[in-house]
């Protein structure tokens, strides 16, 4: 795992940290963002993005799914995940009630194949957008598969 970020202690009225230029890799998943949080009483506000960029499904597969589920490892796959999320809002420590979040899901047109089937190759790709609004529900929308 490796971790690299700026992290800042915000002198303000309000006590705030500002995480900038957040690079983490953790299990081959690369991991980037920034977030400026401001801590009230029973409340946090949160302006935060996070990005997965690029990570490649068969490294995933091959390095630790097919511990759990041996076939995994006869995958072959050139598919990668890309994931932006969002966040703008507060945090009711109360209540729980999550800021405004929205994420696209992206997994660009790649090819699929597997070892017991040669010669055959599954063509795919998939876009997917959600969205916690205030009233914190949950909208998820297929726009490409």
């Amino acid at each position: 795992m490796n971790i690299a970020g700026t992290l800042d202690l915000v002198k303000d009225s309000i006590p705030a940290v500002n995480l900038s230029n957040l690079n983490i890799n953790i299990a081959h998943i690369p991991l980037s963002g920034n977030a400026d949080l401001r801590f009230m009483s029973g409340k946090t506000g949160i302006k935060a993005d996070l990005s997965i960029d690029k990570c490649k499904v068969e490294t995933l597969l091959h390095d630790y799914a097919s511990h759990i589920f041996s076939e995994a490892g006869k995958v072959s796959t050139d598919a990668v995940i890309d994931l932006k999320v969002t966040a703008d809002g507060v945090f009711d420590h109360n209540t729980g009630r999550l800021p405004q979040m929205a994420a696209v899901l992206s997994i660009p047109d790649c090819g699929i194949s597997y070892q017991d089937f040669p010669g055959r190759t599954l063509k795919m790709g998939f876009t997917a957008d959600a969205e916690v609004n205030k009233d914190g529900r949950l909208d998820v929308k297929i726009s490409r598969m």
